[in-house]
């Protein structure tokens, strides 16, 4: 997957990247990790099998993102396991 994004950094300078991840929860650490160094995301595309979806820019605040993507995760298959055991 490609994450395609533009940073503005606090001399007001806008950069634009192309960077392959081969692990979601990885990009989203990497990706917002660039905002406790001054910059900014402005925009940020998500590309995979030539499908773009735009990510929310505000969302990428230097926090991590994968404990809160491993704990989605776990909930989604737990309530798979749950409605296949149904009768």
């Amino acid at each position: 997957m490609l994450f395609e994004f533009s940073t503005i950094n606090k001399h007001t300078q806008i950069r634009n990247y192309s960077w392959w991840f081969t692990n979601l929860e990885f990009a989203f650490d990497a990706v917002s990790l660039l905002t406790l160094k001054g910059n900014q995301i402005i925009k940020i595309e998500l590309v995979d099998d030539d499908q773009r979806t735009q990510l929310p820019p505000e969302a990428f605040d230097g926090r991590s993102m994968s404990n809160h993507l491993k704990s989605l995760e776990s909930e989604w298959v737990e309530l798979l396991n749950v409605s296949i055991n149904m009768p």
